[in-house]
């Protein structure tokens, strides 16, 4: 087992496939540039918000959102990776790329020094989204991710979009044209733009999403991996190599990617140049476990070295992803915590200096929004059945 960590961090395994990078590859063919009408800029609008209203899972939404703008748009290499919305930074996702040799050194400029169509910066702008074409003033080797990570690749323009509805960031886009295709235009930044908080939207309700109680067991105990500063994983333990598989359907590279990011993120702080604080993120396995990665950086020895753990997660981790899942309030959080703690009415009015009636109102407020009829069935969806999978469970 520990003999495949170093192949799948060095691409070896991808070398007959350039269309994965590190995230489920779907091929689809090749997207012809071309100029496009208002009129089907209107229809891909119209086509993108009914499948983000439908009943589809988030992999079945992002493919077929994906397939109808790669036909508006025109653009044949892309990522679409999840987000946790507490630090802007990503999960795993899916994509046809073919350059995931370079993804720790271009999520270490990203993170540390590259402000060009960054992700954590474009997730808290009043614009969500750029083209590196206009960002970088026409000239793309000004940013280093592009410059060491796209350019050898034969990436021309880059155009991303944070997707970002009134809770938080919940995924990002990144579609890229080949170098010698002409760059994108201002249309297609808006189009995204007006699309970003429905696909959002709908990431988060399905963020929270899985048909049932978890599969079997989740891996055992707490994994670590080492990193240097160059973001190379050094050495790990054998549960954080299980944590990494289950991250990922069976085959398929990607988790690593979601190590470089907490590693990349930690750096930035510690340097004094991070774009938002967040350095953990919760994920959920193939089989519907939730963990948690985190990182802390060594002293002694092995000082400036990064340590990743990754562990199952409790309830109280997710708590406040749950919470936004479901666009709780901040009193009706503040409630749902005390009714998790098993308080009754008369507690909860007295410790929120509240009224029996307007504790009734917030609970109806919050089944509503749950789908739930009762208080019974709340704390069991929030420990049971969305929180499955935690070590609280």
């Amino acid at each position: 087992m520990q003999a495949r960590l170093p192949d799948i961090l060095r691409g070896d395994l991808l070398s007959n496939n350039p269309n994965n990078v590190g995230f489920a590859s779907h091929e689809r063919g090749r997207t012809l540039v071309g100029m496009t009408t208002e009129w089907e800029r209107a229809r891909c609008r119209e086509r993108v918000r009914a499948l983000a209203a439908s009943s589809l899972s988030s992999v079945e939404l992002r493919l077929e959102a994906i397939g109808i703008l790669k036909r508006t748009i025109g653009f044949d290499r892309w990522c679409w990776p999840l987000a946790d919305p507490a630090a802007a930074l990503h999960l795993t996702g899916i994509g046809e790329l073919d350059n995931w040799q370079a993804l720790p050194r271009m999520i270490l400029l990203e993170q540390t020094g590259d402000p060009f169509n960054a992700m954590p910066v474009l997730a808290q702008s009043r614009r969500v989204g750029s083209m590196l074409s206009a960002a970088t003033g026409g000239d793309l080797a000004r940013s280093a991710r592009w410059d060491e990570g796209m350019r050898p690749f034969g990436i021309g323009d880059e155009l991303r979009v944070a997707l970002v509805d009134d809770v938080g960031m919940w995924g990002f886009i990144d579609a890229m044209r080949d170098r010698g295709e002409p760059p994108f235009e201002p249309e297609d930044v808006e189009l995204l733009e007006q699309l970003a908080p429905v696909l959002a939207t709908a990431l988060r309700r399905r963020a929270i999403q899985y048909p049932g109680a978890p599969e079997g067991p989740g891996p055992a105990g707490a994994g670590v991996l080492i990193l240097n500063e160059d973001l190379e994983i050094r050495s790990w333990t054998p549960a954080a190599r299980d944590w990494l598989d289950a991250l990922v359907p069976p085959g398929e590279p990607g988790a690593e990617a979601i190590v470089y990011g907490v590693a990349g993120r930690l750096l930035a702080l510690r340097r004094g140049v991070a774009a938002h604080p967040g350095d953990r993120v919760r994920a959920r396995t193939v089989t519907g476990h939730w963990a948690v990665i985190e990182s802390a950086q060594l002293v002694g020895a092995d000082a400036g070295s990064i340590a990743v753990s990754i562990r199952p997660a409790a309830p109280a981790d997710l708590m406040d992803l749950i919470c936004a899942a479901y666009e709780l309030s901040a009193r009706e959080r503040q409630l749902v915590a005390l009714l998790m703690a098993g308080l009754d009415t008369t507690t909860l009015t007295n410790m929120l200096f509240i009224s029996r009636h307007t504790v009734q109102d917030h609970l109806k407020s919050i089944f509503a929004k749950v789908d739930v009829r009762s208080r019974r069935e709340l704390v069991a969806k929030l420990t049971t059945g969305t929180l499955a999978g935690t070590s609280g469970s």
